[in-house]
């Protein structure tokens, strides 16, 4: 998996893209440490990169959405492809998130 942080006033958009697995769970430790934002700051995970997910990839982003509700963070999906999305919702996953088209 790769990322690129991108920041605006208010907004914290993590850009993935490529595969994410199990084996990313450390460079997902990493993407977690830079959300240190004030509270009422939005965290926006940009997935129109993200080819694929496995179930340690979702674990991640629930966790990533735990951690940002405990610091009183919006956390967004924005454009999930085709496969990640039915990922999200055979697992009922995506009744946790907002998901943006």
């Amino acid at each position: 998996m790769k990322y690129e942080i991108q920041k605006s006033p208010g907004v914290t958009k993590v850009v993935l893209a490529g595969r994410m697995r199990f084996s990313d769970h450390g460079m997902f430790r990493d993407i977690m440490k830079m959300l240190d934002l004030p509270a009422g700051d939005c965290v926006v995970f940009e997935m129109s990169g993200l080819d694929f997910i496995d179930s340690s990839g979702l674990g991640m982003l629930i966790v990533a959405r735990e951690e940002s509700m405990k610091r009183e963070l919006e956390f967004v999906i924005e454009n999930p492809r085709d496969g990640v999305m039915r990922l999200l919702d055979m697992t009922k996953t995506s009744h946790f998130f907002t998901i943006r088209p």
